[in-house]
């Protein structure tokens, strides 16, 4: 298991990302001072969100039919938990944006590869920040 969206699992046979990259921001915002630099303070944490990127290839691996899924999933508006390959409980998250590149068609149409992304944006959820924390202190 790569990583696991509500019961959507990242696997080599549904849709293997082959990258992941996350951004977490901090708010601290700066105030003018006269005669003086600006002094910035920390606000709190800002927006954390994760882009997966990966290539499907229909007859090895899984397909539109897992896409599609994705789409469906993202078309209720709701955040999903979201569990890494390690077991570590990362919190709830929505997905934002869904891209596919079809690439090396065969006559009918169908693509024989397909790229895509996949981003997540973090939605604070307190008690699932409190049941990542709970599992995290039971790993090694």
């Amino acid at each position: 298991m790569l990583m696991m969206l509500g019961d959507f699992l990242f696997s080599l046979r549904t849709t293997p990302a082959q990258e992941l990259n996350r951004a977490t921001e901090w708010r601290q915002p700066s105030t003018s001072r006269v005669n003086n630099d600006p002094l910035s303070q920390f606000t709190g944490r800002g927006n954390d969100t994760i882009s997966a990127t990966g290539t499907l290839y229909p007859q090895l691996t899984g397909g539109p039919v897992h896409l599609e899924r994705l789409r469906r999933m993202a078309d209720t508006g709701a955040a999903w938990w979201l569990v890494a390959g390690d077991g570590r409980v990362l919190g709830t998250w929505k997905i934002t944006r869904l891209t596919e590149g079809k690439k090396r068609m065969f006559e009918d149409g169908t693509a024989r590869q397909i790229d895509f992304t996949l981003d997540l944006k973090r939605q604070p959820n307190d008690s699932a920040d409190r049941l990542g924390g709970v599992v995290a202190g039971m790993l090694p």
